[in-house]
């Protein structure tokens, strides 16, 4: 199951508000509660509930760590309850050339996937070596991104005032060796849902807009029109990166997220 880490596309307004050329993601610390928005009539869930905790920091001006978990506990319509507990710890270089990652999913405690290894965009190549699950070399297109890449062409897609973007991303999902379609909708910049009003203005961020994304990733065959996509992430998306809610469709139901803490850190001096 895809734990990770953003509509009809929509035209921004003509006068777009003065970035930075680079955006520049927040170092932040950020939990949420999950419920269940809707459940598809064949997917056989009945009750969702769980958090995710994640944190972000950049590293000395070169990388972004992230440290991820995500627990679900998921009851069907017939049979036992599961806790599904995916946790994640990943270091992008800023530049988006290398990548590491360690990524670990639990079912009821106990260990079921296990997605270890590093990867590197060269002129030459691009690839991941993969430690887990068993020693193999994977190799990329030289389109193909890493998540916080990824994150930072979506918002520099929103800055020129578009409404969509599509990227091939790898981002370690089990089992390992798989390149992701992903297609990006912007939406138009306006204010965040007002529920988080009281932690984003703690945090200096209550004058922040954001722009609504959806990323449906897709498995990467030929692309049809009538292709529908394995999962669907939608987000309210701030300009440092901070999403202020989300939410998860996995295709047979949908999870929100609604966030319940924030805390930002300093960044580095990169002068």
């Amino acid at each position: 199951m895809r734990s990770h880490l953003l509509l009809v596309p929509l035209a921004l307004a003509a006068t777009l508000p003065a970035f930075a050329a680079e955006p520049r993601l927040a170092s932040h610390r950020a939990v949420y509660e999950l419920t269940l928005s809707n459940a598809r009539e064949a997917g056989g869930v009945r009750e969702v509930s769980g958090r995710i905790a994640m944190e972000a920091r950049e590293k000395n001006c070169r990388d972004f760590e992230l440290t991820y978990r995500q627990v679900m506990r998921m009851a069907p319509n017939e049979g036992t309850p599961n806790v599904i507990d995916f946790r994640s710890t990943t270091q992008e270089s800023t530049d988006g050339k290398t990548f590491s990652f360690d990524n670990k999913t639990f079912v009821n405690g106990e260990p079921d996937s296990t997605v270890t290894g590093k990867g590197e965009k060269t002129a030459q190549h691009a690839s991941i070596s993969l430690t887990s699950p068993g020693e193999r070399e994977v190799t990329l297109g030289d389109a193909t991104v890493f998540p916080t890449q990824h994150m930072k062409l979506v918002l520099d897609a929103a800055h020129q005032g578009r409404s969509t973007i599509s990227v091939p991303v790898y981002d370690g999902t089990d089992p390992g060796d798989v390149v992701t379609d992903t297609v990006a909708f912007i939406g138009e910049f306006r204010e965040p849902d007002p529920r988080n009003e009281e932690l984003l203005a703690k945090e200096n961020l209550g004058d922040q807009k954001v722009w609504p994304v959806s990323i449906g990733y897709f498995e990467k065959t030929e692309v049809r029109e009538d292709q529908r996509p394995k999962f669907v992430y939608t987000a309210e998306l701030m300009d440092n990166g901070i999403t202020p809610s989300v939410t998860l469709d996995y295709g047979t139901f949908v999870v929100e997220g609604r966030l319940v803490e924030l805390e930002l850190f300093p960044l580095s001096d990169c002068r």
